[in-house]
């Protein structure tokens, strides 16, 4: 009963957030955006991409100077770069409600990776018909392969010249169900995505059509993408045995406590978040309830901090 009317209270929020009614105009207009890949208009000059490299070049011999300057336009410019100068809600939105259609998709593929030590990796394949760098994509936390946010997917296959290979989280349901053990952080995600650009690289049955193999972590995804760029390099002295080409952390998690204890206390959005995570709670404890008594989640289905970390 508890969990109900908690959850009735978390809807409740969100239909105030969305301005009281599922079927205002604003709501409406974000429920039904579909992506179509047009370019973004940007109002503010300064936010232009023309200005950015000025800025950069301008100051390219001050590496200290091209910082201060660089952070500069991100604090200018983060609101209309990163939502489109919408409210925070109706950017949000516009991403959970994304689909992308990945059984309609002649391109696509779902794949089961057998890394060995007992650990399947579901992951959407993105092919072209030509050899050319495949990007090996990681989401944050409790996403997955498929029915999650798509647009890395969108950015580096239908808008990019790459092959892609959309990995979910260790902590989504996904992963979940094929392996039935919960790992939350960078430092199995790291060694997860040298293991899949090895795999890929040198053993998959694509590895042909591979000119080289490039990593790029999302979020939670992007702690990965840390621990990942350290284990390449350890992964033989010789560079061009590497399976990782390059590595890119987008919007990171570094440290790892401290970002669930902020973004689970931050007010609508933490209560938010929390719901995402009770969901997922759900959904194991209806499937595993001997798996359950591991993860440590209590008598209400929470799971503290410190288990968590």
């Amino acid at each position: 009963m508890y969990l109900r009317i908690k959850y009735l209270r978390i809807k409740l929020v969100t239909l105030i957030l969305l301005g009281g009614s599922v079927v205002s105009s604003a709501t409406y207009r974000e429920l039904t955006w579909l992506p179509l890949g047009e370019p973004q208009a940007i109002q503010a000059t300064y936010c232009s991409a023309d200005n950015l490299k000025k800025l950069m070049l301008t100051h390219a011999s001050n590496l200290e100077t091209q910082a201060r300057e660089t952070e500069n336009f991100l604090r200018r410019c983060d609101r209309e770069l990163s939502q489109g100068r919408l409210a925070w809600w109706r950017a949000l939105l516009r991403l959970e409600k994304m689909v992308y259609q990945t059984d309609q998709h002649a391109q696509t593929q779902e794949v089961i990776i057998d890394l060995g030590d007992a650990e399947r990796v579901p992951a959407l394949l993105a092919m072209h018909s030509s050899r050319r760098p495949l990007v090996i994509l990681k989401c944050g936390v409790l996403c997955n392969s498929k029915r999650s946010i798509p647009f890395p997917l969108m950015h580096n296959f239908d808008e990019g010249p790459f092959h892609a290979l959309f990995v979910g989280s260790t902590t989504g349901r996904e992963y979940l169900s094929t392996n039935q053990q919960l790992l939350l952080g960078g430092f199995h995600e790291g060694q997860q995505a040298v293991r899949l650009a090895d795999y890929m690289k040198n053993h998959s049955p694509w590895k042909e059509q591979f000119s080289s193999v490039h990593f790029l972590g999302v979020s939670l995804g992007g702690h990965g993408a840390l621990y990942a760029s350290l284990f390449n390099q350890h992964w033989s002295s010789d560079p061009n045995l590497r399976p990782l080409s390059s590595v890119f952390a987008l919007c990171p998690v570094v440290d790892l406590r401290s970002t669930i204890e902020e973004n689970y206390s931050q007010g609508v959005y933490g209560r938010l978040m929390q719901f995402k995570l009770w969901q997922n709670q759900r959904y194991i404890r209806q499937h595993w309830p001997d798996f359950n008594q591991e993860l440590g989640f209590n008598q209400s289905g929470g799971m503290s901090l410190a288990d968590m970390s």
